[in-house]
């Protein structure tokens, strides 16, 4: 994490991340996970957010009941806020192909970047 302090590591990071918000918000949408009220924002926010409790997780040494203890609690937050964004009835049940269908292909643009 700490590699994030280098300029070029933070564009690509930043990039990186901008592309994944934007394919889980636009997906969600076409999903019918989430109403087109959703702020923008709303995907690169839970990349984000997934990203600091990875680094929350890992930053100190912590036993594997911890680590779970970390990632359920901080799933059980995730689950809660995109519930508040989801249709009046709830998201609606998919298909594995449905869900391929709606979210696309991840092929970020510059996918060299990160390889």
């Amino acid at each position: 994490f700490g590699s994030r302090d280098a300029k070029a590591v933070l564009e690509r990071v930043n990039r990186r991340y901008a592309y994944l918000g934007k394919w889980i918000y636009d997906g969600g949408v076409r999903a019918g996970y989430v109403e087109h009220s959703t702020p923008p924002w709303g995907g690169e926010a839970i990349v984000w957010t997934c990203d600091r409790c990875f680094e929350f997780i890992f930053r100190e040494e912590r036993s594997r009941h911890e680590q779970l203890a970390i990632m359920e609690l901080f799933m059980g937050m995730v689950t809660r806020q995109i519930a508040e964004f989801a249709p009046e009835g709830g998201a609606p049940a998919l298909t594995q192909e449905q869900f391929r269908t709606s979210f696309g292909a991840y092929s970020p643009p510059h996918a060299e970047d990160f390889a």
